[in-house]
């Protein structure tokens, strides 16, 4: 038997789907069953897993049956290895945990519905209740069971937390959580395409929520960027005196991940969450570390998709 500190961090868990919800106009829910459940990390937040998403034959216009992935108990790393070697290989994408049961009964995930012929958008057309899902996610009994978790307020007072649609099952995790610091001042911006993809979750009332539905003809992102701005304008101490030396903003080009994670945040102090589309993501964080002179040490951006480009694994 493999001890806590033997077992990878993410291991592949094999799960049923048990009920798709599509009551939200641009996301579809999926609630998935399984006894590997039991094992799966219960941290939640903003924590990232892995969907497979089994071929799809073009010119058959269907999916091909996932291949055999090996055993459960198999890291994440040799997991990728050994399926990107294979013929017809599945398609890997990252996704946020929606919620875990505490007892390890069933986990759902959202997905954003982008288009009709990307792999989730297929994927998703043809699911049923019953059908097989492949997750790679965290094993709870793994010492490294945390990874891929960037939210870090530690004991700060002021927070900011912002994101777009795709961003939106790690803001409501988060909400929920009941990590954010008791008596922090609060701002939590979301943007989705639909007001009716909003109402998700349940925020402190003390808080300060906008939740923006998307008008025609702007980008994901815009009016995100927008709320923040005329937000910070509005109380320009909000996120800390501006630092007195000037920080350098790290550029990324097309192909680079736009990415970049908080040092823990002390008692007292400001953190700034940022999540979504890419290009808005980093206008946000260069506004905030160059404009504002906010530290850079206090802010996790994370650009989850790029407009106009096809999501990696």
């Amino acid at each position: 038997m493999n001890e806590p500190q033997d077992r990878p961090s993410y291991r592949l868990f094999n799960t049923t789907v048990d009920v798709i919800d599509t009551s939200r106009p641009s996301m579809v829910r999926v609630q998935v069953v399984g006894d590997c459940l039991q094992h799966f990390g219960r941290a939640g937040l903003d924590q990232r897993i892995k969907v497979l998403f089994p071929p799809f034959d073009e010119q058959a216009g269907e999916h091909l049956p996932m291949p055999d992935l090996g055993p459960e108990d198999s890291g994440m790393m040799n997991l990728y290895r050994d399926s990107r070697a294979m013929d017809t290989p599945p398609t890997w994408r990252t996704y946020t945990v929606r919620r875990i049961d505490p007892e390890g009964k069933w986990l759902q995930i959202d997905f954003v519905l982008h288009g009709t012929t990307s792999p989730s958008a297929r994927w998703l057309n043809s699911l049923s209740v019953g059908d097989p899902v492949t997750v790679v996610g965290p094993d709870e009994r793994s010492t490294r069971s945390r990874g891929g978790i960037e939210w870090k307020p530690g004991g700060a007072s002021t927070i900011l937390i912002a994101g777009d649609e795709t961003a939106l099952p790690a803001v409501a995790a988060i909400a929920e959580s009941g990590t954010i610091p008791d008596g922090a001042d609060v701002c939590i911006v979301v943007e989705a395409p639909e007001s009716a993809d909003l109402d998700d979750f349940e925020a402190d009332p003390a808080w300060t929520v906008h939740r923006l539905a998307r008008t025609a003809g702007e980008n994901p992102g815009e009016a995100m960027e927008r709320q923040v701005r005329e937000f910070l304008d509005a109380r320009p101490d909000f996120l800390g005196a501006p630092q007195d030396e000037p920080q350098p903003v790290e550029t990324a080009d097309a192909d680079e991940a736009l990415w970049d994670t908080a040092d823990d945040v002390d008692a007292g102090g400001h953190y700034a969450w940022l999540a979504g589309e890419a290009g808005a993501v980093t206008r946000l964080r260069r506004h905030l570390v160059k404009e504002l002179g906010v530290d850079k040490r206090a802010v996790s951006f994370m650009g989850y998709w790029k407009l106009g480009k096809a999501a990696a694994g």
